[in-house]
């Protein structure tokens, strides 16, 4: 199932689309079995994306940081 959606995003990408993936954690959790932003950004950014650029935002971030993400996101850099 995870190939199957991984290859969606890759074709919308492909055809001039952008794309975000929501994570719920920002860090690892003994408590939650889900990755964490970090985890899937380098999975994400090393592995089946590679040939894309790969950027995550979090709440976490100083809100200098996340308008730049955003704004980058905006302008298609991601």
């Amino acid at each position: 199932m995870e190939d199957r959606v991984n290859n969606f995003i890759k074709k919308q990408i492909d055809e001039g689309r952008q794309a975000y993936i929501v994570c719920p954690l920002v860090e690892e959790s003994e408590e939650i079995d889900a990755k964490s932003v970090l985890e899937l950004f380098e999975k994400y950014r090393t592995g089946v994306f590679s040939e894309y650029r790969v950027e995550y935002i979090h709440g976490k971030l100083k809100q200098k940081e996340k308008d730049k993400i955003m704004e980058n996101f905006k302008m298609r850099k991601y």
